[in-house]
């Protein structure tokens, strides 16, 4: 299962990454650009916070993993899986709801935005699956 989840970790890095970089490609249209085609800038700036805590908590969760494994508390690492997995399912439903009701949404910066809520989506699914084998792990 080691192998298993490092291949995850990776998955949650890149969909992390990915996910800022459209963030602030988002934030570059509404605040340097002067692009007014997208008007959720709290949603966005949501949005450039979870990838950020994605990218810290992996960190946290691989050196603990790797160099204090005995002293590492696993609550604490179930804590952390747990609160990704809402801050990445909070940002996507924050973002869907108002994507699909606009009728405004058009433009580069937009797309970006459809594309940023699909990957905080599998970015959630990737975190929830860490952290139910963070609680089976901790069950055995």
């Amino acid at each position: 299962a080691f192998g298993f989840v490092l291949y995850v970790r990776i998955a949650q890095a890149i969909f992390a990454a990915i996910g800022l970089a459209l963030a602030g490609y988002v934030h570059h249209c509404n605040h340097e650009a002067g692009h007014t085609d997208v008007q959720f800038n709290s949603e966005n700036n949501f949005l450039i916070f979870v990838p950020i805590f994605g990218l810290v908590s992996l960190a946290y969760l691989e050196i603990s993993a790797r160099f204090t494994s005995k002293s590492s508390p696993p609550k604490i690492h179930l804590v952390v899986e747990f609160l990704n997995a809402v801050f990445f399912f909070c940002g996507f439903i924050v973002m869907a709801k108002p994507l699909a009701d606009s009728k405004t949404c058009h433009g580069s910066a937009c797309d970006a935005m459809k594309a940023e809520t699909v990957f905080a989506a599998f970015n959630w699914v990737l975190w929830s699956g860490t952290t139910i084998l963070a609680l089976v792990e901790m069950f055995k």
